[in-house]
């Protein structure tokens, strides 16, 4: 009962020194500046309180016990002391207490941001398109080593997407190919004699050397599908530089059950480390295929003859967005960016790159990897290779 009514006393001392009791933090950080007034007639009016209840105790019991008197009488006379050595380090509290509500409520003034939840990510419903052969996820009873890839589009859209992996292309680099093979790439990739297809023949069907005013005199004259038809067929400015241009390769099919033209964009995510680069489709070949400046872009190993990765790389087409015609990289960038944006920014990309299917890995794909300026985590894929890898955890899409 005594310490119900030392409570009691206790919260009528905090209201008529004007503290905020329960409740009430809010209200501290205004009536910091006045806290030792404030405390100073709190503890006053407590210790008279306890005072004269101690007194009144002392009259009740002094009769019946001169001791137990005397003990109260002790207690009431050491309130006063008591109170004022209390006095200094409850201030100190109370202005720390105060001080730290104070600091907490300018924070979540100056940065709401940092209470709101982070953005959801955009879904990325999808359908597959069509299936191309060669590279993908085992047909049901079918021969283990028959696979396909699934060509992805999402609902509303005409852009399709897939995951493969990149052998790297060095068409339309003027010094990709030479005679003696000490060009970028091995002249195997070119053709062979009588049917070539990286390089420009005359009329006999021979491969054209680049004379003394081309860039790269002696070195055969390198071609892509994409070409500026302002130029002569002779001039290696003609073509696509895959040394400078970051550009897809598409096989013939797949460009046209995907409605994707020569010229148009693309963005394609290395999904093993999360870099990105925005591309032109400018050669047809084979599947998961990229120029040398794209590979440099992606982190890959960009050696045409020995770099790539065997798997994990989306590739995301926007049909019909181009002009036939080669762009520069500034122009890649810029007409790229507005495409994606239109279409879901990075966020939906993130979303289904994230959400692609496992792809099972054959025997080839699990061979150990090559050794290269990019390390063992970007494994090469051997040229026109099909074996096609799982594709790793996203960790974000860079633009």
């Amino acid at each position: 009962m005594v310490a119900m009514r030392e409570k009691m006393a206790i919260k009528q001392a905090m209201r008529e020194a004007g503290i905020p009791g329960r409740g009430g933090i809010s209200a501290l950080p205004g009536f910091v500046l006045d806290l030792p007034g404030r405390l100073k007639r709190a503890l006053n009016i407590v210790a008279n309180m306890a005072q004269k209840r101690c007194q009144l105790t002392r009259h009740t019991v002094s009769n019946e016990n001169t001791s137990k008197s005397l003990k109260t009488n002790n207690r009431c006379t050491a309130y006063p002391s008591i109170f004022s050595r209390l006095s200094a380090p409850i201030f100190v509290a109370v202005l720390l207490l105060a001080g730290g509500v104070a600091i907490g409520q300018n924070l979540d003034q100056e940065s709401p941001a940092a209470s709101q939840p982070a953005p959801i990510p955009a879904s990325c419903e999808r359908s597959v398109l069509f299936n191309f052969p060669g590279i993908g996820p085992a047909v049901p009873s079918s021969s283990e080593n028959l696979r396909q890839t699934p060509i992805w589009q999402v609902l509303g859209s005409q852009a399709f997407f897939f995951v493969s992996g990149m052998t790297i292309d060095a068409d339309g680099a003027p010094n990709a190919y030479h005679p003696d093979n000490i060009g970028l790439d091995d002249i195997a990739n070119a053709g062979i004699p009588g049917h070539w297809e990286g390089i420009i023949t005359d009329r006999t069907g021979e491969p054209l050397i680049q004379g003394p005013d081309d860039p790269y005199p002696g070195y055969y004259v390198s071609c892509t599908s994409l070409t500026d038809r302002t130029k002569d067929r002779t001039d290696p400015e003609r073509y696509v530089d895959a040394s400078k241009i970051p550009y897809i390769v598409l096989p013939r099919d797949v460009a046209y059950q995907g409605g994707a033209q020569l010229g148009d964009f693309a963005v394609v995510v290395n999904l093993r480390n999360g870099k990105s680069s925005n591309a032109i489709f400018a050669d047809m070949g084979t599947m998961g295929e990229g120029s040398i400046a794209l590979a440099n872009n992606l982190g890959i190993w960009s050696d045409a003859r020995q770099g790539g990765r065997r798997g994990g790389i989306l590739y995301l087409v926007f049909p019909g967005s181009g002009n036939h015609q080669p762009r520069t990289t500034d122009e890649i960038a810029a007409e790229t960016d507005k495409l994606l944006a239109s279409w879901g920014g990075a966020e939906k990309l993130t979303s289904c790159a994230a959400n692609m299917p496992a792809v099972p890995v054959t025997a080839a794909a699990a061979a150990a990897p090559s050794t290269g300026p990019a390390g063992p985590a970007e494994a090469p894929a051997a040229k026109n290779s099909d074996a096609p890898s799982q594709p790793p955890m996203v960790h974000g899409v860079a633009n």
